[in-house]
């Protein structure tokens, strides 16, 4: 079954969910980045191509 995309963005799921069987319930949740996940492919990165990157997410 399709969930609308305001029921996602209100939840603040983008891509990536974790999806439980909890007590008979389905439970999704947003999967949370790690808060330095990705730092080290960032820096590596030329400076344009962050901001770019940066950019798109906007």
């Amino acid at each position: 079954m399709p969930i609308p995309a305001a029921c996602l963005v209100s939840c603040q799921i983008e891509e990536q969910v974790d999806m439980q069987l909890q007590d008979g319930q389905i439970v999704i949740k947003p999967v949370r980045r790690k808060l330095r996940d990705g730092w080290f492919v960032d820096a590596a990165a030329p400076s344009n191509a962050v901001l770019a990157q940066s950019a798109e997410e906007a």
